[in-house]
């Protein structure tokens, strides 16, 4: 068991997909890549090398893979009973839901510096509370003090557009934009390069072409898209990229399960906050109790590695389970390296070729490269 779990920290790739976004691409990475990410122990590192490799077309459809123990949903016998079933699971997610907000809210009002941009993010967007646009510029105001990167940019974004109680002030919005940026800010990078391309000089255009570049970098979805657009049409087309964006729908698409689990994975590796494993699980869970599958498979590797949380191979394989059976690409690999060994699970030599297969169908390297050796073995 102990060999087990020391080779399977040895080659953890950390990789989140963010399936629920549509941003999130299939891409490659190598085997060599995979154990440097791994040596350095940097999840984020991966999730940033995925993005900034990713490629239109879309992800492509993942093999659907039986996971034995999985608990699917059973048909319901009529109507009523899926009527029932159909609330009972509705109020069994708002609860979830409610339950983990709370926890966010007591936190943020702690001076959690995570908490309280996620706080305004919920404010901005009509998440777990009513719109309010300057309830969230307030929660986000106290953030950047304390340092967040992207709350200083959502506070300088209040000031070019004048809303949460803050006045039109173009030349404030660009001074919490620069500092946001030296703090690492991607959304600042896109913002500042807005503003920089449509001023349609060259110089402005060759810097704002870098702030998009570097942004791209980030994983940042617009920047991605804005680099298109100027490789089709080239630098001498003047081009607005703000001019039909509305912010607020861009942050809609994100939800907050994804934000619990960024923030676990800073505390994880160190962003932002002081490294705290026990932090990183907690964040973690909140999403994972609310069905986020690339939560539970972040999870999962906490509990199978004892960081954060005593170990637990036996809890870390069922989350590993349910969030394969959603066709999480992390889950499906290290579920298939789980029967391979027969680790925890009766060994499956099959089902662990299935595993594979699958998520290497969805970007991950070493997957393909192992289900291509189970081939070739027979």
């Amino acid at each position: 068991m102990k060999k087990a779990a020391r080779w399977m920290a040895a080659l953890l790739p950390v990789l989140v997909v963010l399936a629920a976004l549509p941003q999130a691409q299939a891409v490659n990475i190598s085997q060599d890549e995979v154990k440097k990410i791994a040596v350095a122990g940097t999840a984020v590192a991966a999730v940033e090398k995925m993005k900034a490799k990713a490629k239109p077309p879309a992800v492509p459809k993942t093999p659907q893979v039986d996971i034995p123990g999985a608990s699917p949903e059973k048909p319901a016998a009529n109507k009523k009973e899926a009527k029932k079933a159909a609330r009972e699971k509705a109020d069994a997610a708002k609860q979830a839901a409610d339950e983990a907000f709370g926890q966010v809210e007591a936190m943020a009002k702690a001076g959690d510096i995570q908490a309280q941009y996620i706080l305004g993010f919920a404010y901005y967007t009509g998440r777990q509370v009513d719109t309010d646009d300057k309830a969230a510029v307030e929660w986000w105001r106290r953030a950047s003090i304390s340092g967040h990167p992207d709350a200083s940019a959502y506070v300088g974004l209040a000031y070019a557009e004048g809303f949460g109680g803050r006045p039109k002030s173009p030349a404030e919005a660009e001074r919490r934009y620069l500092r946001a940026e030296q703090d690492g800010s991607a959304l600042a990078r896109v913002l500042l390069g807005i503003d920089g391309y449509k001023t349609n000089m060259q110089a402005d255009k060759a810097a704002a072409v870098k702030r998009f570049r570097t942004a791209a970098q980030q994983g940042n979805p617009q920047a991605k898209d804005f680099l298109q657009k100027i490789g089709q049409k080239g630098t001498d087309v003047k081009l607005d990229f703000g001019e039909n964006l509305d912010w607020k729908k861009e942050a809609e698409k994100t939800p907050l399960t994804e934000l619990y689990t960024q923030a676990g994975t800073n505390a994880f590796w160190g962003r932002l906050v002081t490294q705290d494993y026990a932090a990183a699980v907690r964040w973690w869970q909140l999403a994972a109790s609310q069905d986020y599958a690339a939560a539970q498979a972040l999870l999962g590797t906490a509990y199978y590695t004892g960081r954060g949380v005593e170990q637990d191979e036996k809890t870390a394989v069922a989350l590993f389970k349910t969030a394969a059976a959603q066709n999480e690409p992390l889950a499906q690999y290290m579920l298939g390296k789980a029967y391979l060994a027969g680790n925890v699970v009766q060994k499956n030599k099959e089902l662990a070729l299935k595993l594979f297969r699958a998520a290497g169908a969805a970007g991950i390297a070493d997957a393909q490269q192992q289900a291509d050796r189970l081939e070739k073995e027979g």
